[in-house]
């Protein structure tokens, strides 16, 4: 009789065990599925080869869960990123108009006579020469800066009105989906804390 309690409670430290094991990688996997990590969901599941029937069912609502709210953020501002690129975008590219500006307004100050006639006057003011020389340099340079900026401004402006960041976590969303209905699932003999003090009654009596 001894014998038999004593497997018993080995059957029911092992059911314990296995039921934690159980919870630990529900409880990891539904935390990827929140933080719409592809990359551990699928680590987690090679490490997981086969998921009981009720906790895959729970993951396969918590994901289309997920996928509602990502589908939901694909709007202009719709996720912090997106707006944030819209934003920045938008800044930069004021930042590009103001050099346009200054650019012209170094061109219109080039084109008047004193600056036109300045190589062939030899008798011309030294500090004229050195701030013709400098304007000349400046204009190069917002000639590189302009372009740059006028670019890199639409890009993001762009970037943020397609929902770009938002289209790319719906489209994680909807792999790790994937990734939970492709995964096998078996049913335990032996779900809940109840069957298993059961068990071990049945053994003290």
């Amino acid at each position: 009789m001894k014998r038999y309690v004593v497997a018993g409670l080995l059957c029911v430290s092992f059911v314990f065990g296995s039921l934690n094991c159980v919870n630990v990688i529900e409880g990891e996997l539904l935390t990827a599925i929140r933080d719409n990590d592809g990359e551990k969901v699928q680590l987690l599941l090679l490490e997981t080869p086969t998921l009981e029937r009720g906790t895959k069912a729970r993951l396969l609502a918590a994901t289309s869960t997920s996928v509602e709210e990502w589908q939901k953020s694909v709007s202009l501002f719709g996720t912090v990123r997106d707006s944030l690129a819209m934003i920045s975008g938008g800044a930069i590219a004021l930042w590009g108009l103001t050099k346009i500006y200054n650019a012209y307004s170094l061109i219109s100050e080039l084109s008047t006579e004193k600056h036109k006639t300045l190589d062939l006057n030899s008798g011309a003011n030294p500090a004229l020469i050195i701030k013709n020389k400098s304007m000349k340099r400046r204009l190069w340079e917002l000639g590189i800066e302009t372009p740059l900026l006028a670019g890199l401004g639409y890009h993001m402006v762009k970037r943020g009105y397609n929902c770009v960041s938002a289209l790319k976590s719906l489209k994680e969303a909807k792999r790790i989906q994937c990734l939970i209905e492709n995964a096998p699932y078996a049913i335990l003999p032996l779900t809940d804390l109840r069957q298993a003090k059961s068990i071990l009654r049945d053994l003290a009596e």
